[in-house]
């Protein structure tokens, strides 16, 4: 029998809950992203990109002789971490974001939803009159999004299931089962 609304909302909570504490101790400095392709400017705010580690093996194939689970043969979930702009993010809460998955990178929302950028063609006339954004070679301009959510709170994409975005499975399970949502779980 399929859980109730309330107890799939109770889980929800929990995980938010439980994530926001994790929050400081997610970022690994390794992932700091310090600037992007058409952006010419510092970046208004700290942000981390990377993959999330799974707390245990996906199967008992995955592992060396020595027990331990292989980088290659372990799935990755791709995260993107935005602080807060404001001057205490560590007191903001933590915003989870999905983008409704599969096929839809939670990328989506934050290049053109509720993250701090817009992604706009190069050709397109920016929001917005800085100099700097008018022309890129990359064929895209990033834009400041004014909406943008991370003004007052931290925003956590997780690009997921497994299969979605920059997330994967070397093992190939496919996306939208159940071993594949068992595996994206062990993640979070």
């Amino acid at each position: 029998m399929a859980a109730s609304w309330k107890t799939r909302s109770l889980v929800a909570v929990a995980l938010l809950l439980w994530c926001d504490s994790q929050l400081a101790s997610a970022a690994v400095p390794a992932d700091l992203v310090d600037a992007l392709p058409g952006w010419n400017q510092p970046l208004p705010s700290v942000h981390y990109s990377g993959f999330l580690e799974p707390t245990q093996a996906a199967d008992d194939n995955s592992h060396d002789v020595a027990g331990t689970a292989t980088t290659a043969s372990r799935p990755r979930v791709h995260y993107w971490l935005v602080e807060s702009e404001s001057t205490t993010p560590q007191e903001d809460p933590l915003v989870v974001w999905f983008n409704g998955g599969p096929p839809c990178s939670a990328l989506l929302g934050f290049f053109a939803e509720n993250g701090p950028f817009l992604a706009r063609p190069a050709s397109t006339t920016p929001l917005h009159n800085d100099d700097d954004q008018t022309h890129n070679p990359t064929g895209v301009n990033i834009i400041l999004n004014e909406g943008r959510w991370n003004k007052h709170a931290n925003l956590l994409y997780l690009e997921s299931p497994l299969g979605v975005g920059f997330s994967y499975d070397a093992n190939e399970h496919a996306p939208g089962s159940n071993e594949t949502a068992s595996l994206s779980l062990i993640h979070i």
